[in-house]
């Protein structure tokens, strides 16, 4: 091991645990570097001169990103504010890359985990051992390094399968379960019409039994296909044709606090001087029904492909900064709903912009910080007015870090159209999550920093309205579909 060697290239598993915790999991990690040998074991103690201050947090939380196997040690004090960032950190590692064997959680007590995806697999501490957690762990590397990388489309293509297989295998069992019910039926006339009354009530009993675990059996595969059915509903892929594709990230129902608390805002007035935060209030409770979201924002490519040749002073292709996997920008709003529009016609589902609170919703992924990342924003984090300079420009998507619900670039890059009237602030706004729509105006909302924004307009909660009809090189739009129309 050399410290020239960045830390997040180094480990083969990462423990993140509680302070409260730290000697039961240092045992841990002593039985695993035996194994492993030490260089390939992360525990926070070893490298305390490399994660200082706060480049040394964000290092760290990089490190859990790369790391090929993440354990989180869960308990009582996830309330503790590293342990949240840490926890959250890893919960968007299980989300973004969609493999349970990339996280496994090990439960130190019966605390449920708030926001904590539910997941029917992990190690329950009970009375184990540090070395016999180490040994599941051990054990769990060593079946992860027979399973070669597959690309997304592949897992789709293998949980798929095994689904049908599911299927196909309750179906026999039912057959079965049938089959077998009317023999030990038949059994059981027999027996009863042969045997004494003594005699009888015992093979009746053992019969009984039979048949209960039976039922129990064929309930059990029926559980574990609906785990399935569930996984699928997570995601799904929309073929646009010429092998290109929009990817949906499922968005669950939920209620959240949206726009900013008067205290916050009287800080930003003081600090920046702009009175556009006001925008920003009052903050209210909305509730959001689930629906689906563009992983990305649409890109030229995807543009193309949905729009098709289009008539008159602007193409297909208004982009300033031109490349298939960029974001389209220089739309207009109206171009952004023709879009939507056309995509519905096409694939028979409901395709729209989204309501601007169901943008902050998704946004915030179930954060109350000035960002889905905390309350600071870096270069390696998001592409904004900052890290770019005087000659900014678009970047590929999904280049930097996606939120908790896997929504990559939702802080900068380019502005997002939403389906809104601009409103100058919340007052009698909607709390449904319905787009707020008065009629008369030609001023609609975006959301969302883009590459030219300042930092503190990047923030989740921040607001601008423009013109339906511009065309800046800084707006383009994502796409949201109804969870019932994707059935």
């Amino acid at each position: 091991m050399t410290s020239e060697e960045p830390i997040s290239n180094r480990f083969r598993v990462a423990l993140s645990f509680p302070g409260e915790h730290r000697d039961f999991v240092l045992e841990v990690a002593n039985e695993l570097a035996e194994k492993l040998t030490r260089d390939r074991v992360f525990y926070d103690r070893w490298y305390e001169t490399e994660l200082v201050g706060v480049e040394g947090d964000i290092k760290l939380l990089s490190m859990y990103k790369q790391a090929d196997l993440v354990i989180p040690f869960f308990s009582k004090y996830y309330s503790k504010s590293w342990c949240s960032v840490e926890w959250n950190t890893i919960r968007g590692i299980l989300v973004s890359r969609r493999k349970d064997d990339s996280v496994i959680p090990i439960y130190l007590d019966k605390t449920d985990i708030p926001g904590w995806p539910i997941v029917n697999y992990g190690i329950e501490l009970r009375e184990r051992t540090p070395k016999q957690i180490a040994e599941l762990i051990l054990k769990i590397i060593a079946k992860r390094r027979n399973i070669t990388d597959k690309s997304v489309q592949e897992q789709i293509e293998d949980l798929t399968s095994e689904i049908k297989q599911l299927e196909q295998q309750l179906e026999d069992l039912d057959q079965d379960y049938k089959s077998q019910k009317q023999k030990l039926e038949k059994s059981l006339k027999s027996k009863n019409e042969q045997l004494d009354q003594l005699s009888l009530k015992s093979k009746i009993k053992q019969l009984e039994q039979e048949l209960t675990q039976e039922k129990l059996n064929n309930k059990q595969l029926s559980n574990s296909l609906q785990v399935f059915q569930e996984f699928k509903k997570l995601f799904f892929i929309e073929s646009l044709g010429n092998n290109i594709n929009l990817e949906m990230v499922y968005i669950p129902y939920g209620s959240f606090l949206m726009g900013t608390e008067d205290e916050e805002i009287r800080r930003l007035l003081k600090k920046f001087d702009n009175k556009d935060f006001e925008k920003e209030k009052p903050q209210h409770r909305v509730t959001v029904s689930s629906f689906f979201m563009s992983k990305y924002p649409i890109t030229q490519a995807q543009y193309r492909q949905v729009m098709g040749k289009i008539i008159g002073l602007f193409t297909r292709d208004p982009s300033y900064f031109k490349g298939d996997e960029r974001p389209i920008e220089g739309v207009t709003w109206y171009d952004a709903v023709d879009f939507c529009q056309k995509l519905s016609k096409q694939t028979g589902k409901d395709y729209r912009l989204p309501s601007e609170a169901e943008w902050e919703y998704a946004c915030r992924a179930e954060t109350t910080t000035s960002y889905s990342f905390g309350e600071v924003i870096t270069d390696d984090l998001v592409n904004y007015g900052r890290n770019v300079g005087e000659n900014g420009e678009t970047t590929t998507v999904g280049k930097f870090q996606s939120n908790a619900f896997g929504l990559y670039e939702m802080h900068g890059n380019v502005s997002e159209w939403c389906e809104d009237d601009w409103h100058n602030d919340y007052q009698d706004s909607p709390s449904d999550g319905s787009a707020w729509l008065v009629g008369g105006t030609k001023v609609k909302v975006a959301r969302g920093g883009s590459w030219s924004s300042k930092l503190e307009f990047c923030r989740s909660a921040s607001r601008s309205g423009y013109a339906s009809n511009s065309r800046g090189g800084n707006i383009g739009f994502r796409v949201v579909c109804t969870v019932s129309k994707t059935v």
